[in-house]
């Protein structure tokens, strides 16, 4: 009798759990816009995949048939969002002449970083290989110690100050039409500048902003309202309407919320979170198991060719290095 208690019991609870991995995703994508909750619960859509392999393989193992086929259907459930929303890039497309690279580093340091001088020797390392280096929370005791540091290769910047903490902007080409913003309706800096390509000196237009942290529901209508702001300024700029645009930062937000996807169906800019699995948390050492909120997004003009993750020092981010390709006939579009 105990056994069959006991069976009775692991049954009912990998019923539960084949259910519940099945209805949350389906469930929390579309009411994402309206509540909170729904909206904290669509960023983990990988996590839930996972346990639904995981569930689908014990459940076949016990031959539990009925939770067998709900456990495959949140599988296919799971996955089936993942491939619909991990990437929007042009698979087809071909890769541009290598003179018109672009190379965007963005690397949230983390304002409570109790390691900066290993951040700082890691930038050393790493800085080489991008054109545009957003760096956020940035501490403000290593400011200058870090601009100096890299004026030579970096000669061109601009530092952008919320809440006691630094979003730095360094960049290898001029910084013309050069802005900080507050978001309408919001506390949130962004920084605006047009620059151009390292080689062809294609202009283009950047802009690096950090959305609020939607921990409780206060901050998370805020980092909609935020993501939101952003549509205009890169639809419809009445100075430069035909600039190519990058958006990088750290947005705050999987690309299965209703605020990123409401920015991307917007807007139309490109993404590509493949060779990015996670971002956040750096403490977790299984991809999967992490979720990626740092985002360079771009317009049309540029073809994303890859998007990877570098090694953290002392943050709790992986800086992403963005690759992206731009021809004079794509920024004439």
């Amino acid at each position: 009798m105990p056994d069959q208690n006991y069976n009775i019991l692991l049954r009912n609870i990998f019923m539960f759990c084949a259910v519940m991995l099945l209805l949350i995703p389906a469930i929390a994508l579309p009411l994402s816009k309206y509540f909170w909750l729904a909206d904290l619960a669509s960023h983990f859509i990988q996590h839930y995949l996972a346990a639904s392999i995981v569930l689908l393989l014990c459940a076949i193992t016990l031959r539990y048939k009925i939770i067998v086929i709900i456990a495959l259907c949140a599988v296919i459930t799971n996955a089936s969002i993942i491939s619909a929303y991990h990437s929007n890039i042009d698979k087809a497309a071909n890769i541009l002449p290598e003179a018109d690279t672009v190379r965007i580093l963005q690397f949230n340091m983390y304002l409570r970083n109790k390691t900066p001088e290993a951040v700082i020797n890691w930038l050393d390392n790493n800085l080489h290989q991008a054109d545009i280096v957003l760096l956020q929370e940035c501490p403000i005791h290593i400011r200058e110690s870090l601009i100096n540091r890299f004026t030579d290769t970096f000669p061109y910047r601009s530092i952008s100050l919320d809440w006691h903490r630094e979003d730095i902007l360094l960049s290898r080409t001029p910084l013309t039409s050069l802005n900080i913003h507050k978001l309408e309706n919001s506390l949130i800096s962004y920084i605006e500048a047009e620059t151009t390509s390292p080689t062809l000196r294609i202009p283009y237009r950047f802009i690096g902003i950090h959305t609020a942290s939607p921990v409780t529901s206060k901050n998370w209508k805020n980092r909609n309202q935020q993501l939101k702001n952003l549509i205009p300024l890169i639809s419809n700029k009445n100075n430069s309407p035909s600039l190519p645009v990058i958006l990088s930062g750290d947005l705050n937000t999987t690309p299965y919320s209703y605020g990123f996807r409401n920015l991307i169906s917007s807007t139309k800019l490109r993404f590509d979170t493949k060779a990015t699995l996670g971002t956040w948390p750096s403490f977790m050492p299984i991809a999967a198991g992490r979720i990626t909120i740092d985002h360079t997004l771009a317009t049309p003009h540029f073809k994303i060719i890859k998007s990877d993750i570098l090694t953290p020092n002392g943050s709790d981010h992986f800086p992403t290095l963005t690759t992206l390709n731009l021809t004079n006939d794509r920024a004439n579009k």
